[in-house]
């Protein structure tokens, strides 16, 4: 077993993983590293904001069937605890040492929230995201590719109506509008030639340069790398 080209890219910049834009843009790689991996499904946008432990399993077990695919209950139990419990943060939070260290880094994410008196699961306000996480999952998706195998290409366009527009934003747990604002600020900090937003004939565009995820990381890494030169 060898590292990918985004894992060396990321053992190179930030090799302890203490910077919150590294796990999303492992986020964004665990999303879009397989066509059709169960952890996508968690983050589909069928899925409800607010949604009952019970109820998820019980789905999964009906979307794994339609598939030919026949787990026992158990396994079902333990995908849905260890995807869910890995992303959401307790609520409340159990008293415990802060130095024990003990929850998920995904849980730094904010994507989901867990309510621990009713077993419920409840999306939340993610912390920020880096554009750079948005341009993995475009790229990938625009091109119905793993992340890692993505052609490089200089000029992407995604109509804002387009259903990979939606994917993204559960993804990344944003709104449409959020996402908008992402592109936005992805503009002012990475460069028209790189991503923008664009209207043309009563239409509006997300065009993006589509490269792999860890070409990707090293923009979001050299970003501040020239910050801390500055």
């Amino acid at each position: 077993m060898s590292l990918t080209e985004f894992g060396e890219t990321v053992a190179q910049y930030d090799p302890y993983m203490v910077d919150l834009g590294t796990w999303w843009l492992i986020h964004a790689v665990a999303m879009t590293s397989q066509i059709n991996a169960s952890l996508s499904w968690f983050f589909l946008p069928q899925r409800e904001r607010r949604i009952d432990r019970s109820v998820l399993i019980k789905t999964l077990q009906d979307d794994l069937l339609q598939y030919g695919t026949k787990p026992t209950l158990k396994i079902v139990q333990r995908e849905v605890a260890a995807i869910m419990h890995t992303y959401a943060v307790p609520i409340p939070r159990p008293q415990s040492d802060p130095e024990d260290n003990i929850s998920s880094p995904f849980s730094r994410l904010a994507l989901w929230q867990y309510l621990r008196n009713t077993d419920h699961f409840e999306r939340s306000t993610p912390t920020p995201v880096p554009p750079e996480a948005l341009g993995i999952i475009l790229s990938a998706l625009s091109q119905d590719c793993s992340c890692h195998h993505v052609e490089r290409k200089t000029h992407q366009e995604i109509n804002l109506k387009n259903h990979i527009l939606l994917r993204a934003c559960t993804f990344l747990g944003q709104s449409f509008q959020a996402l908008l604002t992402l592109a936005t600020t992805g503009e002012n900090i990475l460069g028209k030639e790189i991503l923008t937003t664009q209207t043309t004939t009563n239409e509006r565009f997300i065009f993006f340069q589509s490269m792999p995820a860890a070409d990707w990381a090293r923009t979001f890494y050299n970003r501040f790398t020239l910050r801390n030169i500055a």
